[in-house]
């Protein structure tokens, strides 16, 4: 089961994630609050990997949607700290080529700055 946390530095909302990301549910209502959050305004996210233990092809799905809905409403979307495996994952699965991936959330949070 996942769990997460958000933290705000600098404007930007940091997600932090943790556990096992397998299920659709997983990431529903985090996105359904993260694009109510999009009617008020610019949004940029940050999604930590960091604490990801396992995630699978639904989850990989779930996090594309969730993604692919909030860029479309105009939020700025980045994700760090990736384990090798889910880095595997998001390659060949074409997420990387959508979203930018850092190594860490400095790293993210210094990009939104430009």
């Amino acid at each position: 089961m996942m769990k997460y946390y958000e933290e705000e530095k600098a404007s930007v909302l940091i997600i932090h994630l943790s556990g096992k990301i397998m299920e659709a549910e997983d990431l529903n209502e985090l996105c359904k609050d993260l694009t109510s959050r999009l009617g008020k305004g610019s949004l940029k996210v940050l999604f930590d990997f960091r604490n990801v233990r396992w995630i699978n092809s639904t989850g990989i799905g779930s996090i594309l949607g969730c993604l692919t809905t909030l860029q479309k409403k105009g939020g700025d979307v980045r994700f760090t700290n990736l384990s090798s495996a889910t880095k595997h994952y998001f390659h060949i699965t074409k997420i990387d080529t959508v979203v930018k991936i850092y190594e860490s959330w400095e790293e993210a949070l210094a990009d939104f700055g430009d």
